[in-house]
């Protein structure tokens, strides 16, 4: 057996290694990030371009923190207010997907449950004061 002929066999044998390692390993993941993307109503490239930019806010709030915490002079509510905005703006993409669903179901009870079950109380603490008011006015318009 020539060297061509033995390299070519390995090649072709990886090629059906990794082809079956794909399969295994990436089959499951594929369906655990489809049904996030389900759950967040997002294609792949909202949700991408949306965690990312969270992301990069996160970083840029963990950087400042770090300066601040050697200078604490330096950006004394710079990290809390970057915080609070990723904080918000998460809270609103549930509270939007919470809304959708709302509209989906027909009767109070399921309101009430896909309520509780899509927005806590802490998780409403970070939302602003109109996002507060207007969660609890459409939840009393369902409960009335």
């Amino acid at each position: 057996m020539s060297y061509k002929t033995f390299f070519s066999r390995v090649k072709q044998e990886f090629k059906e290694l990794a082809n079956e390692f794909g399969k295994r390993l990436l089959y499951p993941v594929q369906e655990l990030i489809d049904e996030h993307l389900r759950e967040s109503r997002e294609t792949y490239a909202q949700h991408f371009v949306e965690a990312f930019l969270i992301g990069c806010k996160m970083i840029y709030g963990g950087c400042i923190a770090l300066v601040h915490a050697a200078l604490p002079f330096i950006a004394s509510n710079t990290a809390s207010s970057v915080c609070r905005q990723v904080i918000e703006q998460t809270n609103k993409r549930k509270l939007d997907v919470s809304v959708e669903s709302l509209e989906n179901v027909q009767n109070v009870e399921s309101v009430e449950t896909v309520l509780n079950r899509t927005i806590s109380d802490t998780e409403l603490n970070g939302l602003s004061h109109r996002t507060r008011r207007l969660v609890s006015e459409d939840t009393e318009s369902h409960n009335s």
